[in-house]
């Protein structure tokens, strides 16, 4: 079993996995059991997925890889995942009184957790994922927000500066499977699934219906400001397994790890 040797908290990472035979196999990591996909099965039995830990992540995990149909474990790894350096950041009066104004809604923060973790079973992106937009950060990912009375969380995306009606392109080939309308804290929400526990996410203005299947780089929104937003930028997240992860970091990976080979 090959991953890297110490990711960053919060940063996505390989597992790939040759086996003896062929087989259906898991891999259990942070809690989660997790699909292996087949991958030049013809060639060599080599299966792979990838995956993310949580921002706060630190120290010594155990990978797992487990043959389901024997139900015995055949590969054990132990890695190590840095600490992220923490970057804090103490949000605005008028962010704070827009939040109140617009309490978060449980059953849409429900649909759209539901849709970030889609898991289709088909690979539908090939190579590297191209930024949505040709912008400047002004958010990075994994920073801590501070809101008024202590309470906190870490933005879970980056968020890219953009007039209102810059067109976003899609990052890569994918199918949307949620588009949402005037949730209270997200506003105006796409997701992407483009397989395989691989979804992206898109804040603010939406040009695309749910069902469609978009290219890489076709344009699947505007730049906004809806929700929470109190100002127009494009808000990006890239979710591995349902977990957020530095979308900076996914692009440069898939890079590394062009069409998985």
């Amino acid at each position: 079993m090959a991953v890297p040797s110490t990711p960053t908290g919060g940063d996505p990472f390989l597992v790939r996995f040759t086996a003896d035979t062929p087989s259906t196999f898991t891999v259990m990591f942070a809690g989660g059991c997790f699909p292996l996909f087949a991958r030049n099965i013809e060639t060599a039995p080599v299966y792979e997925t990838y995956l993310a830990s949580s921002v706060p992540a630190r120290g010594g995990f155990t990978l797992a890889v487990r043959d389901e149909r024997t139900g015995t474990t055949v590969a054990r790894l132990r890695m190590r995942i840095r600490p992220r350096v923490p970057v804090v950041k103490h949000m605005s009066a008028v962010y704070v009184k827009t939040r109140k104004r617009r309490p978060a809604n449980s059953e849409q923060n429900r649909m759209l957790t539901k849709a970030l973790r889609t898991r289709s079973s088909e690979r539908l992106w090939t190579g590297p994922f191209v930024l949505p937009l040709d912008s400047v950060i002004v958010s990075s990912f994994g920073v801590q927000r501070i809101v008024a009375g202590g309470l906190s969380y870490y933005h879970n995306g980056v968020d890219l500066r953009g007039g209102l009606g810059t067109p976003v392109r899609a990052p890569n080939d994918g199918v949307v499977v949620l588009v949402g309308r005037n949730f209270n804290a997200h506003g105006n929400c796409l997701v992407l699934d483009h397989g395989q526990g691989i979804t992206s996410c898109y804040l603010h203005q939406i040009h695309v219906r749910e069902g469609d299947r978009v290219s890489r780089e076709d344009t699947i929104a505007t730049v906004g400001n809806t929700g929470w937003s109190t100002g127009a930028h494009l808000h990006y997240g890239v979710y591995v397994q349902g977990k957020a992860t530095d979308p900076i970091a996914w692009s440069r990976l898939t890079g590394d790890t062009a069409d998985g080979e």
